[in-house]
């Protein structure tokens, strides 16, 4: 049973790296596109172990503006600025306060403080924004909070696995919840739950890795979409739960090929293989579509970017964060087939991106965001 827990717990970890409102805002196809550039890259494949990244988990920006990433494989955060240049390691492989031993996430929370989830470690650990240890502020050992990203104040949201029994079966609950620093969840803003079945990885993974996808605001607010095929809404909640506003995107059916399905596959293998949790993999069999949305995120100028899960160079509905108004669309071009594994985290005036393809060695793109008055018009 245990193993059973664990395995559906290490899926999650995985899951990434998505109604009816006040006012309803419809993305359509004819608006022209604002185009996005690489401008820089962290990361070599071989040379200054400053610059050598191991298992990109996560990234976020500092209070200053600084690019954070969490290197996994090196139990650190590695620290740039903008330009790229080296600034500091926090931690490193350890048993001692504030070292890592295998840390599944990571955010930078409103008031500028370091939040990295290392259940080996305890829980959720702290660091101050000068980069100082605070200590252990969320004692956790099981059903972990992933995927975890800045809030206002000291919260911070993140997918969390549970679990309840009803006879023989296990029921696996997968939930979008805000943490305050305290050991139980301050709002359980959205619930899945579904039985979890030992010789259906197909459907588990449907549940959990490609549920929904969340972002945050410095104000308080959430917002969440299904990753599905069909559906192509997002939901805008205030730090209370109440809904203030839906976003709509035109759904554009797109067929995967055979190729890309198998891609998926191993893809799929190695982050099993990363948690040592590969079981049961020959039976997974990708849906046969391209979910609409696989990705949120809100800049400093108070847009909310929405990536399209069905393009395959990464292509954004921007949306007012506040109203749901369609604003723009935006693309990164050049980057083709490639673009279906690259995540990004926005800061005020930039983003970075990080392809999770086992093919290629881990870099950090740095993509400056368009001035807060373009329109796409």
């Amino acid at each position: 049973m245990k193993t059973a827990l664990l395995f559906c717990f290490i899926l999650f970890l995985a899951f990434v790296s998505g109604c009816s409102g006040d006012e309803t805002a419809q993305a359509d196809a004819p608006v022209d596109m604002i185009e996005l550039e690489i401008i820089d890259s962290i990361g070599v494949e071989m040379g200054d172990s400053n610059y050598v990244l191991g298992a990109i988990e996560g990234a976020a920006f500092g209070s200053r503006g600084e690019i954070m990433v969490l290197d996994r494989s090196a139990a650190c955060i590695m620290v740039y600025d903008q330009s790229g240049e080296f600034l500091a390691r926090i931690s490193r492989r350890g048993t001692a306060p504030g070292e890592l031993e295998n840390p599944i996430s990571f955010a930078v929370l409103g008031d500028g403080r370091i939040c990295v989830c290392d259940p080996w470690r305890g829980g959720i650990m702290t660091w101050l924004p000068d980069y100082s240890f605070e200590g252990v502020k969320i004692p956790v050992s099981e059903n972990a909070p992933a995927l975890m990203q800045g809030a206002s104040d000291s919260g911070f949201v993140a997918g969390q696995v549970g679990y309840s029994f009803s006879g023989d079966d296990i029921i696996a609950s997968v939930s979008f919840v805000r943490y305050d620093l305290e050991p139980e969840p301050s709002r359980v803003y959205m619930e899945n739950s579904f039985t979890f079945d030992f010789m259906d990885l197909t459907n588990t993974l449907e549940q959990s890795l490609f549920w929904g996808c969340f972002t945050a605001d410095r104000s308080g607010n959430v917002y969440f979409a299904l990753m599905d095929p069909d559906d192509y809404v997002i939901k805008g909640l205030r730090e209370d739960g109440t809904e203030f506003m839906t976003a709509a995107g035109e759904v554009v059916d797109v067929e995967k090929s055979p190729s890309e399905i198998a891609d998926e596959e191993a893809w799929i293998l190695a982050k099993l293989e990363g948690w040592d949790a590969n079981w049961g993999i020959r039976d997974y069999q990708p849906q046969p579509f391209r979910n609409q949305v696989r990705q949120l995120a809100v800049d400093g100028s108070g847009r909310l970017w929405a990536l399209r899960g069905t393009a395959e160079d990464p292509t954004f509905d921007v949306f007012d964060s506040t109203s749901g108004e369609f604003l723009f669309t935006a693309h990164l071009p050049g980057v083709g087939y490639e673009g279906l594994f690259w995540n990004f985290a926005f800061g005020d005036s930039m983003a970075v991106s990080w392809s999770d393809s086992p093919e290629l060695y881990p870099q950090i793109y740095v993509i400056p965001l368009p001035d807060p008055d373009m329109s796409g018009e």
